[in-house]
């Protein structure tokens, strides 16, 4: 792998992580440069946990100390795809942080570390603490009788509670807040328009919901997600432009936190909630991600999970914009790179936008090139690290931008 060619490892990499036992893939990351090849020792530790769990819980552990946060996060990840409950004697020293969607003033690795352990303790145990005191407390009371042979029950997608004290109410993966309070009406109002007759029926739904995005995210995160609770804001007209955001958004995520317009939540909600939840998943595991990747893979896993809806019978009229048009024509990625304004209240030019990124993505994810998945996940990889757009493309794919550019096009012709 050292010495083969920059572009040629995502490609080795796919077939380590194929053929390899949970061994193999162990030594070799402890054998890779934690420099060099970080990349690399990322995607191998996560691609433990897709071996059998007894393999998992004797390698995994190993890289729970490891220099690279996020390959301790890829380890936490990998110990709770065993989804064995005995996982959880492994984690519970390290939960000494609140749960990540108490907005908490930490660094992007240490986030994306917290977010995995709050998740795994969700997978293994159905744990939804707010400090790492519940865990640990909760461990006190159950290590006794928990054996490695013990099977976990794993997440209740269906959960509801509430409202407690403070207001909140529990609905699947999601920990609800009305801001103001006057939003939950809007909030009840929304959901009699759909027809939705109790919260029971609610968090079926959502739930369901979030068990599609779950599994459709898998293969370009390299297994489960393994989510943590989410904060789920429900604001009014007067308060969801907080912030210096749009009062025009009806949702927008950021760390561990999703804000909807309560009132609009009748419409297609489901759409907007998995969009949003991508983001979530996306920040999960990495956070400094360009604009145009993190908007094009939340389009990409949201509305195109198995096969591109470019490739449709509504493409035509999908792209027929001009402004979309244009954009593909000039060169698709070198005009979504140039996408780097935050999330803005005039949101009038970043519709094609939107498109063009949405049909980057879908062409790495289902056009001609080989291990699309972990060619992905390795992109990025190397933008967390902070690698230029087109230096991370040519590292990757092993071609230029340029180059790139007229694969969009081409491919969506050809597949007429």
């Amino acid at each position: 792998m050292a010495s083969a060619p920059v572009h040629h490892r995502p490609i080795a990499i796919a077939q380590v992580i194929k053929f390899a036992d949970a061994a193999t893939l162990a030594a070799i990351a402890r054998e890779s440069d934690q420099q060099r090849n970080a990349d690399e020792r990322r995607l191998l530790v996560r691609a433990i946990g897709s071996l059998p769990p007894e393999q998992a819980l004797a390698e995994a552990p190993k890289f729970l100390r490891d220099m690279d946060p996020l390959v301790q996060a890829a380890a936490v990840r990998a110990l709770a795809d065993t989804n064995r409950v005995a996982a959880m004697e492994f984690l519970v020293d390290r939960a000494t942080n609140e749960a990540p969607c108490r907005d908490l003033p930490l660094n992007a690795e240490q986030l994306v570390l917290n977010m995995s352990l709050y998740g795994a303790f969700r997978t293994l145990a159905d744990l939804r603490p707010h400090v790492g005191s519940e865990v640990q407390t909760w461990w006190a009371s159950n290590r006794g009788r928990m054996t490695r042979a013990t099977p976990a029950s794993g997440p209740d997608e269906r959960f509801f509670s509430g409202p407690d004290q403070q207001g909140r109410v529990g609905l699947s993966v999601f920990e609800i807040t009305f801001m103001p309070p006057a939003a939950a009406r809007d909030f009840g109002a929304a959901l009699e328009r759909r027809k939705i007759k109790d919260a029971h029926e609610l968090a079926f739904q959502v739930g369901q919901c979030v068990r599609e995005i779950t599994r459709d995210s898998e293969g370009v995160f390299g297994g489960t997600p393994h989510l943590p609770v989410v904060r789920l804001e429900m604001k009014t007209d007067a308060t969801i432009g907080g912030g210096g955001l749009s009062h025009g958004h009806v949702g927008f995520a950021g760390a561990c936190r999703i804000t909807l317009h309560a009132a609009l939540f009748g419409g297609d909600w489901g759409r907007t909630v998995r969009h949003e939840l991508v983001h979530i998943i996306h920040g999960a595991h990495f956070r400094n991600q360009p604009r145009w990747l993190a908007e094009g893979l939340a389009c990409s896993l949201s509305e195109s999970p198995t096969k591109s809806v470019w490739l449709g019978p509504d493409r035509a009229k999908l792209l027929g914009s001009a402004p979309i048009q244009q954009m593909l024509s000039r060169g698709a990625f070198t005009n979504v790179v140039q996408w780097t304004r935050p999330v803005s209240s005039d949101r009038s030019d970043e519709g094609p936008y939107y498109v063009a990124s949405h049909v980057a993505i879908d062409y790495l994810r289902f056009g001609p090139f080989t291990s699309p998945d972990v060619r992905l996940r390795y992109l990025m990889s190397q933008l967390d690290r902070g690698v230029r757009d087109a230096d991370a493309i040519e590292v990757v794919y092993g071609i230029s931008l340029a180059e790139l550019d007229t694969g969009p096009a081409h491919w969506l012709a050809l597949s007429r």
